[in-house]
């Protein structure tokens, strides 16, 4: 099995499934579409804003029991990226941990299914704009399409198989503007600084938002990620705008949080580029129990269960109440240089995946 992993993992990986490339995208999911033309499955397949997905089924629902969750974008890398490199006991290249080696052992298992007599309530759902916000996918399935089910396993987070995420923070992004009035930069008290105006209510903002500590980090977030205006050093700027980036925990309201914001930037104009709930679910689901039980069994180590502070496309099942088990096999510099995953990791998951939807996927 593990040659057939690297080898479906090192296809995948050559696409360059950027979201400004829509024809690659197309691509990757044409190919894999074509892995199940004339088998004994329900194939459907959606396209929004060029944004292609891929829904495939043993049974004629859109609410099996199971879905294998995964997406098939990544972030830009040069093209030498997406030629996967073997090192030691390590496949290198753009996706192979984010998240095209999971999503080819993912296949690989539904695969397993698809060769037995009996096989269970098991879906595939692939989407290709999880990097940029998954509003063409996944929220679309779930919302319009209406599809559902009763567990997900998602493994995009985590970054070692005994790791598994249960909470991630809600997400809050922002535009401000501010405006003021243009004057000569020698005489000041003829103009009003728009840039002035934001820096000194974003530093009154900073002060609710406190800096984790390295001994709690579950805390709620600020940062400041653009800011412009102006356009010559000798004159005062009659505009300006910059760009929030605040996370919350369970422990704030994201209404409240906005309340404040626009409370601090009062005269300014507000304006909500993307908004996202946080995700969390039970360490006592039976579910997630059993899962835990199949891990434990199978590597002899019990896992741990740890926080996540970006955003997941597991939220989206959340809202629905829909429990997700986000685990991964081990992998290192997601959306970085010499992104990497795991051989003897992918092998391990594969088997556990198999072995646990042979256990609840019926």
């Amino acid at each position: 099995m593990q040659k057939k992993i690297i080898k479906l993992t090192r296809k995948l990986v050559e696409f360059k499934t950027i979201s400004e490339n829509p024809d690659e995208l197309k691509r990757v999911v044409d190919f894999i579409q074509k892995r199940y033309k004339d088998k004994n499955v329900f194939i459907r397949r959606y396209e929004k804003n060029r944004k292609p997905s891929l829904v495939v089924t043993f049974q004629k629902t859109k609410k099996p029991k199971i879905f294998l969750n995964g997406h098939l974008d990544v972030v830009n890398a040069p093209d030498r990226d997406f030629i996967v490199k073997i090192k030691g006991n390590r496949l290198y290249g753009r996706g192979t941990a984010d998240m095209k080696g999971p999503v080819a052992i993912m296949l690989l298992a539904f695969e397993y299914f698809l060769k037995q007599e009996k096989k269970p309530s098991l879906g595939l759902l692939l989407t290709c704009d999880e990097e940029i916000g998954s509003k063409d996918g996944l929220e679309y399935l779930l919302k319009k399409e209406k599809y559902s089910a009763k567990l997900v396993i998602n493994p995009d987070g985590g970054q070692d198989i005994l790791n598994i995420i249960n909470k991630s923070k809600g997400l809050l992004h922002l535009r401000i503007e501010s405006k003021g009035k243009s004057a000569h930069g020698s005489m000041v008290w003829l103009g009003g600084n728009a840039l002035d105006k934001l820096i000194s209510r974003y530093t009154k903002l900073t002060k609710m938002f406190p800096k984790p500590n390295k001994k709690n980090l579950w805390k709620p977030t600020l940062n400041l990620g653009v800011l412009r205006g102006g356009e010559v050093v000798n004159k005062v700027p009659d505009h300006a705008e910059m760009f929030l980036d605040i996370r919350i925990t369970e422990k704030e309201n994201m209404l409240d949080i906005l309340s404040k914001v626009k409370k601090v930037f009062l005269g300014c104009k507000v304006e909500i580029l993307s908004k996202s709930d946080l995700f969390y679910t039970s360490e006592k689901n039976l579910y997630i129990k059993k899962y835990v039980e199949v891990l434990d069994k199978d590597l002899m180590v019990r896992p741990k269960f740890i926080c996540e502070h970006g955003g997941l496309d597991a939220r989206y099942f959340a809202q629905k109440n829909i429990p997700v088990i986000v685990n991964q096999p081990r992998c290192g510099n997601i959306h970085g240089e010499n992104e990497w995953i795991d051989i003897k990791s992918m092998n391990e998951y594969y088997n556990v995946l198999v072995k646990y939807i042979s256990e609840v996927g019926f």
